[in-house]
């Protein structure tokens, strides 16, 4: 069956480490669907438009981004890497180096906004963008720590020159 190719295993079982950064890719999800920016106008009584990530061309990179996060930290397959040392587990980093991709996007956003703000008076930042800023720096620690918790601290990577 196709349950069987995806081995996620017993949650209980699951490092707090692994926990989080699940955790966090849920957070980053969430975050792209709640507003992004907050646009206050006042027409006989005060009303607010909220345009949420969705509404931005950028929303599709992050659920890609991070559904491959989830892949990488969720399933039992090992993706290696061969060095001179012997083989590395590359799961984690490879999710470790997406969340850097959406934390850096997410902060270029978070700029923006903040720029048209300043031009624009009614116009404020949502909590959207800030979920995903937060979500994605938390989301490389605690992949980075899962990483060193399943590669043992006694691995190491050498670059050689």
């Amino acid at each position: 069956m196709c349950m069987d190719l995806i081995k996620i295993g017993d949650v209980s079982k699951w490092s707090w480490n692994k926990k989080l950064a699940s955790l966090m890719c849920l957070v980053i999800l969430i975050g792209v669907f709640l507003p992004w920016t907050v646009y206050t106008y006042e027409f006989g009584t005060e009303t607010a438009m909220k345009i949420s990530g969705t509404e931005y061309s950028a929303w599709g990179w992050f659920v890609l981004a991070i559904l491959f996060s989830i892949f990488f930290i969720l399933t039992g397959y090992e993706i290696t890497a061969e060095t001179d040392s012997g083989r590395i587990r590359v799961n984690e980093l490879l999710a470790c180096m997406l969340g850097f991709l959406v934390f850096i996007y997410s902060l270029q956003g978070l700029n923006r906004i903040r720029a048209a703000a300043s031009r624009t008076g009614p116009l404020s930042v949502g909590s959207g963008i800030y979920l995903i800023v937060i979500g994605s720096f938390l989301f490389m620690v605690f992949s980075y720590l899962l990483w060193k918790e399943n590669t043992g601290a006694s691995q190491t990577v050498t670059l050689v020159e």
